[in-house]
């Protein structure tokens, strides 16, 4: 006698098997499925921490790649010892309130450690808050600056300095000693002084000579010697010579600063900018390193940059 067919079952059968990882339940097979066939997962909706801020949000390391918060729980610390991007030497990777990129920049040593600071580029095209000297002033009596922080201000700008090389600061201490030897009484030789050449412009030369009188002054005043006040400028280049030979020479020539000197030591040569019209020189030639220089404006100094570079 034949065996009646043997009725599906309405309840659903759960496979066995181990779970599956994304919602931790196990497959159903639907009345209508034969016997091990794998049907629809139902996916339950799985609770998840919040996530937590990270320890400094300003400091960000940079990594090539980018994981899964679950990803991260799983590595734990394997995740810090990501390979960062490269960057260049003297500089790190931050980001800014904005998520602009941005760069900090050693600008001096403090106790044997760098001493850095935080830079970041505008975006063109927008305006921007434009500084005055009197601005500096106020920052630098409510200590918003460092004393040993090094910056000008350029149209309005600030912007920092970094810290000279060993090639710059040979140049450098060798042109103090032979302008020493050679400036009259009346007269300093300033070295990284800083000079106002308008509301808004503050720089500090390398080297430059200037008038004894400008400081007479009350000592707490805040008086900036002025282009009137000096006799010849020297700027030693090594990194900043497309800002000095065309920025800061524009900017001299239309305050009329009388002799603008800018030693290139990386290009071993010495341009000598002399007579000041407008936004412009006169006179701008350029001189080898064995060339002997001098400045009458500073009678008995010469220099010979094939000497020290």
């Amino acid at each position: 006698m034949p065996r009646p067919a043997r009725r599906c079952s309405t309840v659903p059968r759960r496979a066995a098997g181990r779970r599956c990882a994304p919602c931790h339940t196990r497959p159903t097979i639907s009345p209508a499925s034969r016997r091990y066939a794998v049907a629809r997962t139902i996916a339950a909706p799985r609770w998840r921490p919040p996530k937590r801020p990270a320890c400094c949000p300003m400091l960000i390391t940079c990594s090539p790649t980018r994981i899964s918060p679950r990803c991260a729980r799983r590595r734990g610390s394997r995740r810090s010892s990501a390979a960062a991007a490269p960057a260049p030497a003297g500089t790190e990777r931050r980001a800014d309130s904005q998520g602009a990129d941005a760069t900090t920049i050693v600008v001096g040593s403090t106790k044997g450690l760098p001493m850095t600071v935080a830079v970041t580029r505008g975006a063109e095209g927008y305006p921007r808050r434009a500084f005055t000297v009197e601005d500096i002033r106020l920052m630098i009596e409510a200590g918003v600056f460092g004393e040993d922080e090094r910056f000008e201000l350029i149209e309005g700008e600030i912007v920092p300095m970094q810290a000279n090389s060993i090639a710059h600061d040979r140049v450098k201490n060798a042109l103090n000693i032979a302008l020493v030897r050679s400036v009259g009484p009346g007269f300093y030789v300033g070295v990284e002084s800083t000079v106002q050449l308008a509301r808004d412009i503050l720089v500090a030369p390398d080297l430059c000579v200037i008038a004894q009188s400008v400081y007479d002054a009350d000592p707490k005043s805040f008086a900036q010697p002025r282009a009137d006040d000096v006799l010849l400028l020297i700027e030693v280049a090594v990194t900043s010579r497309a800002f000095d030979r065309k920025v800061k020479a524009r900017l001299y020539a239309r305050h009329g600063i009388r002799e603008y000197w800018v030693i290139d030591t990386m290009e071993r040569t010495t341009v000598v900018h002399a007579a000041p019209q407008g936004d412009g020189w006169s006179s701008v030639v350029a001189h080898p390193a064995d060339a002997t220089l001098a400045c009458a404006a500073v009678p008995g100094f010469s220099f010979r940059l094939a000497d020290v570079a």
